[in-house]
């Protein structure tokens, strides 16, 4: 039994990239390689700058030793962000979340490299990619855009349009659809469940929930975000009655 200490776990591959605006390389620009580790709790963060190409790189892993982490039992979860500074606005270009200690794990088992270009239209977004290794899991990578923002703040309590990959901004935090999840009742039953997730963010704090017919009680999804309560409704909602079906209402729960 090998009880060395010398085996690192990576939290944080390689990555790399370039920053294009209006087709045009931008240089001297801070990229900030941030991270949590939930195992412990700790945040740490990194910078460097783009060069006459656009280009920047974090060429090195972030790496730790430990011998706990090899003798208690866990699942590794490491949050993983790329942020860029740029016209006095802290921008997250780059955003998912590590669950093992193996290199490029987060990245399909493949080095990442990228191109970063707000002024595009088409939004760069990679989701539910099956891990090479681990073909019954998936991973989920974001790379952000401003394109993919919502200029409006909506109110509570007006029904919107939801699509995939467009960012919401409410009074206390932004919403996201992220996807639809559709399962198979036991002994080839005709109908199937279905799940909708959502991301919740309010200064950088995340959340996922999830929305479902369930089977047939259609209910709201109570969430809690920036210490209030709130409600979200698919399909029905208490105040406008029937929606379609890329429409929510999210209200202030003050029940």
């Amino acid at each position: 039994m090998n009880f060395s200490f010398s085996k690192e776990y990576i939290l944080f591959s390689p990555i790399s990239g370039y920053i294009i605006i209006d087709g045009k390389p931008i240089s001297n620009l801070t990229v900030n390689r941030w991270f949590k580790w939930w195992f412990y709790g700790e945040e740490k963060s990194e910078e460097t700058t783009t060069d006459l190409n656009g280009y920047f790189s974090f060429s090195k892993s972030i790496t730790v030793k430990s011998f706990i982490i090899w003798i208690i039992p866990h699942e590794a979860v490491i949050t993983q962000k790329l942020l860029l500074d740029y016209n006095n606005e802290t921008i997250q270009i780059y955003g998912t979340v590590k669950r093992n200690y193996e290199l490029n794990w987060e990245y399909w088992e493949k080095p990442l490299e990228f191109i970063f270009d707000p002024t595009k239209k088409k939004i760069q977004y990679i989701s539910f990619t099956p891990i090479p290794s681990m073909p019954d899991f998936t991973q989920s990578i974001s790379i952000l855009s401003w394109e993919k923002s919502d200029k409006n703040i909506w109110i509570y309590g007006n029904k919107m349009q939801y699509e995939k990959w467009k960012i919401l901004q409410f009074p206390d935090f932004t919403i996201e659809y992220l996807w639809l999840s559709s399962i198979q009742w036991p002994n080839n039953a005709k109908f199937r469940m279905e799940s909708y997730s959502f991301k919740i963010e309010y200064n950088w704090i995340e959340q996922v929930i999830i929305w479902s017919p369930g089977t047939g009680d259609i209910w709201p999804t109570r969430f809690k975000c920036a210490g209030h309560d709130f409600i979200l409704e698919k399909y029905i909602s208490e105040k406008v009655w029937k929606l379609l079906d890329n429409e929510i209402v999210i209200s202030q729960n003050l029940r």
